[in-house]
């Protein structure tokens, strides 16, 4: 029903949507297929809108994805020494760990303006089992507060997919079938340090410049200060600003290929806000990157397309990785 669904609109009148998913979140035991079908087609007319959708009445406790905020801040303000010891890479699981300020090469903004500021940090997790890596030394509270946040999404993009299956007229585990190895799916959490002072404040300056996401669909827990933008058909930038008790959620390329575009991977960046130019504080926000098994072949349910040709996710996501690290 639209009346559910409510607009977010900013400047450019472009709209990132807000789906009531209360009937198939997990406060509910288990989602019927009528109510999967319709939260599903509100998702779906949102993603071919823009790629992105903010969902509300999810069913994650907000005391659950707080937890997760301050225990990561806590663990993000330890000596950078102390956390060099977690540093993703150079433990067993190479996806694990710490990764140190400047890691990671995204793309620069149209105008060349590389993103100066691309000071942020991050821990990467995909093993939450007892021998999984976390700075439990220093920060015990890090493990269990992600941990459970980690457990949460998981369920909550598993609902995701059902919904998405039945919309695309397949089986409601369609595509919860290809996303049941257990470290598949990742969670970062991010920390931006906050703003120099004595840096001129720029308008536009990105912080983390454009890109899209090379997964299934992405989960984002965003923290009051925002600064997400999202590039809508006509190319323009719009605001994600952050909309309390919602997860934002976006298409990654597999689900692209798998609709022949309907739902784009849309391009989005980090840039600065004003406010919190002037407020000088961090910007935290966390990240759930739902990846398929590795094995799994994405090609377009409508049949062969010149654009989409059949792609083996594992080999995908690793030239991705690839070209992303340096």
């Amino acid at each position: 029903s639209t009346r559910d669904c409510q607009y977010v609109a900013n400047s450019t009148m472009s709209r990132i949507r807000v789906v009531d998913i209360g009937r198939v979140g997990l406060n509910v035991e288990e989602a019927g297929i009528e109510d999967l079908r319709n939260v599903g087609k509100e998702l779906s007319a949102a993603f071919k809108e823009i790629g992105f959708v903010f969902v509300s009445n999810h069913g994650i406790e907000e005391s659950i994805i707080t937890s997760a905020r301050v225990a990561s801040k806590e663990y993000f303000k330890v000596n950078p020494e102390l956390k060099g010891r977690n540093e993703k890479g150079s433990g067993s699981n190479v996806y694990q760990g710490w990764v140190k300020p400047g890691k990671e090469v995204f793309d620069q903004d149209e105008k060349g303006m590389i993103a100066s500021l691309e000071l942020r940090e991050s821990y990467d997790m995909n093993d939450f089992s007892a021998t999984g890596c976390f700075p439990d030394d220093h920060v015990p509270a890090f493990r269990p507060c992600l941990t459970t946040l980690a457990e949460n999404a998981r369920s909550l993009t598993f609902r995701i997919l059902k919904c998405l299956s039945v919309v695309l007229e397949q089986d409601e585990d369609f595509l919860g079938d290809m996303h049941k190895l257990g470290d598949a799916m990742k969670m970062r959490t991010l920390y931006y340090p906050p703003i120099p002072e004595k840096l001129a404040y720029k308008d536009g300056l990105v912080r983390l410049g454009q890109h899209s996401d090379y997964d299934t669909c992405t989960l984002l827990f965003q923290d009051d200060l925002g600064g997400l933008e999202v590039k809508d058909a006509k190319g323009e930038w719009v605001s994600a600003k952050p909309i309390e008790g919602t997860v934002l959620i976006n298409i990654g390329d597999f689900l692209e290929m798998l609709t022949t575009g309907s739902w784009p991977a849309t391009h989005h960046r980090v840039v600065v806000p004003k406010e919190e130019w002037r407020k000088s504080t961090c910007r935290q926000s966390i990240v759930m990157f739902v990846d398929p098994d590795p094995e799994v072949v994405f090609k377009p349910l409508a049949g062969p397309h010149d654009k989409y040709p059949p792609v083996n996710a594992g080999e995908y996501l690793t030239r991705r990785r690839n070209q992303t690290y340096k």
